[in-house]
Formats: C-alpha cells, sequence, structure tokens
C-alpha cells in the first residue's frame, strides 16, 4: 500500500487552520470519512494483491486464517481475485450459481466468513492458493498514516472539506469542495489506470 507520511491527524490540524467549521467536527468523523475513501480507491482503482496458499477442510477455506499486512483489513470473498488449484484457475460462482454448474466445472462460492470450493473431475483438493485485493483497515486513531501517494492529499483534503461543510449546512461550500474532489478524483483514476497498465493483471 501507499503510505503518505502524514497522519490524519495532521491533516485535520490543516483543516482546523482554514476551514471555520473544523473545530466542531469530531476527529471521529475525519476518520471516518478518510477509511471510506481510501476503502473505495483501494477496492476500485489501486489493484494492489497478496497472495498465499490455504488448505481446505472439507472443502471450506477459512479466510481469516490469511495474514494481512500491516494497515490492512482481513480479508473478505469480496476482496478475493483469483483462486487456483495447481495451474487451473477456479470459477467464481454465487451460491445457486455453484449448484447449477458444480457438474460441469471447478468452481469457489461465498460461504459464512470463509469460501466453499468445489473442484470437478478429480475430488477435492488440500490447498489452493488464493489471491485478494488489498483493503486499507478501518482507522482508529488521529496518529494514523493516509494510506495514499503523497502528491494526491489535496484530493483527501478536498474530500474532507466538502464533507465537513456538508455537516456544517454550507451548501455553497460542499458543493465547490466536493466539485475540486470529482475533479481530482478524475485524474487520479487515469493515473491508476495507466499504473495498473504497467503493473499489469
Amino acid at each position: 500500500m501507499y503510505r503518505s507520511g502524514v497522519t490524519v491527524g495532521e491533516l485535520i490540524a490543516e483543516l482546523q487552520s482554514e476551514v471555520d467549521i473544523a473545530g466542531t467536527v469530531p476527529a471521529s468523523a475525519y476518520l471516518r470519512w478518510v477509511s471510506s475513501l481510501e476503502q473505495l480507491i483501494y477496492a476500485d482503482l489501486l489493484l494492489f494483491e497478496r497472495g498465499a496458499d490455504l488448505e481446505a477442510h472439507d472443502g471450506f477455506l477459512d479466510l481469516s486464517l490469511l495474514t494481512a499486512g500491516e494497515g490492512e483489513r482481513g480479508v473478505t470473498f469480496d476482496d478475493l481475485r483469483k483462486v487456483y488449484l495447481g495451474g487451473e484457475e477456479l470459477t467464481r460462482a454465487g451460491r445457486i450459481g455453484a449448484y447449477q454448474f458444480d457438474e460441469e466445472k471447478s468452481l469457489y462460492y461465498p460461504d459464512g466468513d470463509g469460501v466453499r470450493v468445489s473442484v470437478f473431475g478429480d475430488g477435492e483438493a488440500d490447498t489452493y492458493h488464493v489471491i485478494w485485493r488489498v483493503i486499507p483497515a478501518v482507522k482508529n486513531g488521529e496518529g494514523e498514516e493516509v494510506l495514499l501517494p503523497y502528491p494526491w492529499l489535496d484530493m483527501v483534503l478536498s474530500y474532507l472539506r466538502g464533507e465537513a461543510y456538508k455537516v456544517a449546512n454550507d451548501d455553497a461550500q460542499a458543493a465547490k469542495w466536493l466539485g475540486d474532489y470529482n475533479t481530482r478524483l478524475a485524474s487520479f483514476r487515469e493515473w491508476a489506470a495507466k499504473r495498473n497498465e504497467r503493473y499489469g493483471e
């Protein structure tokens, strides 16, 4: 993940020096806004991935056994990108699809907090390789670092300004700063797409 070198508390302090209502917005709101923004950006735009081997027990992969890195949330089914058995990629399915096609192809599908695998042909196997998208954890303190590239911190600040002014019912200022955020986000989206092309799937 990217590390900006700047904490949420430092962003709040900067906003307090320039936004009249920053002092009336609790730190918990800023933490929530930064967390949601980071998670959306990493889920939709930044394709940071990890992979690991995971043992199946009776066709069940327990995602809680996967180790998240520092600042990362635990892995959920939605975070999974690929599941492999040997060199074969399993097909992602929903629970209904899994019952419709389990006799035609090897599948993986959600099952509670984990993943159920159904292998076509040779029966169940023990070890699978899973690849998942890295998503930042929810922030709990102002001392936590913003996990986005430093050059894009103004995008984060624009978003925080817009949300703060929404809380203050200042619709004109909120619209101005959220408009600025959307413009910066469009540029960030282009930058992220080029970055992802360089790294490949």
